[in-house]
């Protein structure tokens, strides 16, 4: 753990992406808890409850084969930023559904933001690899992994605490952790995409990342280990 502490205090651009995380993530739980109080209340019970957990991880295992890819044709602080103000955008129409008690409206907004957040999360990886060096690149990773353990509790208290307030507040501060998300990312230096993705289009990007899925897959079974945590 100091070994990290002393990481965040000796490399400032790495300490400003990692506070940017900090609050987008504390925002993302908390909203999750908000959704889900909104399902359960609109009468479906757990089955409204399971929907919201499907369409907030959904995203990421479709887009997971592509988004790398993506992510390495584009400038990371400018897609991380024009990602953050997405999704603040997305959370503003969320609360507009959430006060309308439109739940089908609560679901497509939930899945169109995990979506873009989706598509971003692999610029956040992009962007550490190039603000640290490659022997503090490993306890940078303890450090990202560490951090995602204990902001899914807080933001998860944080949310039930809030919620308490009604929903509709949950949400309007987690618009806000996205906005600030987005100013705090914008004191970061440029990032410009690794030379080797420069030369793949998108489409190419994504018949390689879908292309790539079978192999791994007998990989995956030819391990049953690897296999039982894939799955």
């Amino acid at each position: 753990m100091r070994a990290m502490i002393q990481l965040l205090e000796h490399n400032r651009p790495l300490r400003r992406l990692w506070f940017a995380e900090v609050v987008s993530m504390a925002g993302d739980w908390l909203s999750f808890v908000a959704i889900s109080l909104l399902a359960l209340r609109s009468g479906d019970g757990a089955l409204a409850l399971a929907s919201v957990l499907v369409l907030h991880t959904l995203p990421s295992a479709l887009l997971a084969p592509v988004a790398g890819l993506l992510a390495d044709r584009l400038e990371a602080r400018g897609a991380m930023r024009f990602a953050a103000l997405v999704e603040a955008v997305l959370t503003l129409g969320l609360i507009v559904a959430a006060h309308n008690e439109s739940l089908l409206a609560v679901q497509v907004l939930v899945l169109i933001r995990a979506s873009v957040s989706a598509a971003a999360y692999p610029t956040w990886g992009v962007a550490m690899r190039q603000l640290v060096s490659d022997a503090d690149l490993v306890r940078a990773n303890a450090l990202n992994a560490a951090t995602w353990s204990v902001m899914f509790s807080v933001g998860m208290a944080l949310g039930g605490l809030l919620s308490l307030l009604g929903p509709e507040i949950a949400l309007g501060i987690d618009a806000l952790t996205f906005v600030l998300a987005a100013l705090i990312l914008g004191g970061l230096p440029r990032l410009p995409p690794p030379e080797e993705g420069a030369t793949t289009t998108l489409a190419e990007a994504w018949r390689d990342g879908l292309g790539a899925l079978p192999g791994a897959m007998r990989h995956a079974r030819a391990d049953p280990t690897l296999l039982e945590a894939t799955l």
